[in-house]
């Protein structure tokens, strides 16, 4: 606790210093300016360590009160710190007055002898769309054709589906007709078959019946 206020002023003096180089480096460039930034970011650093013994030396007050003001007090510290951080970040990336002044006249006196390169390149790139314009309608024109000759296709295969769905059926009537046809043809078949049994039957019983007549007769 008795080292708590000497933690304090070095944090202030060392936030103090932060704050400073957070106006300058704008104005600076070069060198000068990367070795102020590396400066503050040590400071920073130092700023943390500061606040971290802070920190701890808080968790051994005794007094309830006093530990919760202290409490409080760093974490204002690390609100402003974290503020600072976002403050040299910004300066990393700002420019100063002088850079700004010879940034601008640097980008106009570029503008001046650009200009007419600018206006050439723009001539080309419009020339360059035109005629690639116009090989895309080409191309269009040409898909549109084939697309068309692709519709027509399938129209006539369509109907070339048709007639052989058409022969496929009447196919399937012939071989339909073609079986029944031939089942008849068995059934006349077997009938004459039949038949032709019968016939030899009544001829052998007609030859059997002459031969016990003659048989009888003879004897």
């Amino acid at each position: 606790m008795d080292l708590f206020p000497e933690f304090e002023s070095d944090f202030r003096d060392v936030y103090d210093a932060l704050k400073e180089k957070s106006e300058e480096i704008p104005n600076l460039h070069g060198e000068k300016k990367w070795d102020m930034i590396r400066e503050a970011e040590r400071e920073l650093a130092e700023a943390e360590e500061l606040l971290q013994t802070m920190s701890l030396g808080v968790k051994n007050v005794a007094s309830g009160s006093q530990r919760d003001e202290l409490t409080k007090r760093v974490h204002e510290y690390e609100e402003q710190l974290r503020d600072m951080q976002k403050e040299i970040k910004k300066a990393q990336i700002a420019y100063g007055s002088k850079d700004r002044e010879r940034l601008f006249d640097g980008a106009h006196a570029d503008l001046q002898v650009t200009a007419d390169d600018d206006r050439a390149r723009l001539l080309q790139t419009t020339t360059t769309m035109r005629r690639d314009t116009e090989v895309i309608q080409d191309a269009v024109r040409t898909s549109h054709r084939t697309i068309d000759m692709a519709a027509d296709t399938m129209a006539e295969l369509d109907d070339q589906t048709v007639t052989i769905r058409r022969g496929l059926d009447r196919l399937d009537h012939t071989n339909s007709m073609l079986d029944e046809a031939n089942a008849v043809m068995k059934g006349m078949l077997r009938v004459a078959i039949q038949n032709k049994l019968l016939i030899a039957l009544v001829c052998l019983i007609i030859l059997g019946a002459i031969g016990v007549v003659l048989f009888i007769k003879l004897k």
